[in-house]
């Protein structure tokens, strides 16, 4: 009985955004010209996400609501995990060592 509940709720759900979609699918929708690479965040109608290959990625924020976007670092490494909180964005960024085996990395915080 749990489990036909969960699967019944599971299709409501999907039900709902499929109408929804439907309805609003077309309504105010944002191209990204930098695609996600990985490690979106959202809070409101803000998104941040890195974007770029495997050993250079810069961090990239967008205003939903005006459909901007911005490109936030500007580092010539590993910038990663981004998030983002009200007015405030943060990321890790890889910096230069002398050991080529290790990594370091500084925390940089950008304010919209």
């Amino acid at each position: 009985m749990r489990n036909q509940k969960g699967k019944v709720m599971l299709l409501l759900m999907v039900l709902i955004l499929l109408i929804s979609n439907i309805a609003y699918g077309d309504r105010d929708t944002t191209q990204i010209k930098n695609k996600p690479t990985r490690s979106a965040r959202f809070h409101g109608s803000r998104a941040v996400w890195e974007f770029g290959s495997n050993e250079i990625r810069d961090i990239y924020y967008l205003d939903i609501s005006t459909g901007i976007e911005t490109k936030v670092s500007s580092g010539f490494k590993l910038q990663s995990n981004p998030d983002i909180w009200q007015d405030y964005i943060v990321w890790q960024g890889e910096r230069d060592t002398a050991s080529s085996k290790e990594k370091h990395y500084d925390i940089y915080i950008y304010m919209i």
